[in-house]
Formats: C-alpha cells, structure tokens, sequence
C-alpha cells in the first residue's frame, strides 16, 4: 500500500455560529465519488463549554495497523546518534 503525495489543510473558524455542514458534505461528495481519500480527518466543535470531537477516516482498520506498523519499524531504524 502506498500513499502520495499527500496534503495536509487545516481549517479555523472563530465563530461556528453559520456553519451549515456544508464542508463535510462536500468532503463525503469528493471521497465518495473517488475524487479524494481522506486519510485522518478531525474535526473539534466547541461551544461554552461543551466540546464535541469527530474523526472520520477513508481507511479500514488494517491500513490503519500497517501505516502505524510501517513508521513504528522507521523510528526503531532511526540513528539518534
């Protein structure tokens, strides 16, 4: 399995109050449609004093294992010296 190149986005939104879903919504389109594949999403939601965290990922639960596997095996390997 391999992976590349990937991207990285981070999003901020100071007021939450407009937001619609429309972001996730078109994020579902895009993944579904085989446009993207989302490799970690996180999304946190805080309102008061409540917060809210959703994690949505394109991965089944053995591409997460051999991801985590495969950089667990490079940082064994790495030379700190």
């Amino acid at each position: 399995m391999s992976f590349g190149p990937i991207q990285v986005f981070a999003f901020g939104f100071p007021d939450t109050s407009r937001l619609e879903g429309r972001v996730a919504a078109e994020l579902a389109r895009l993944s579904d449609a085989g446009i993207i594949r989302i490799v970690d999403a996180l999304a946190v939601i805080a309102e008061g004093d409540e917060v809210d965290i959703l994690r949505v990922s394109d991965l089944d639960d053995e591409q997460v294992y051999k991801i985590a596997r495969g950089n667990a095996i490079r940082m064994l390997s790495l030379d700190l010296d």
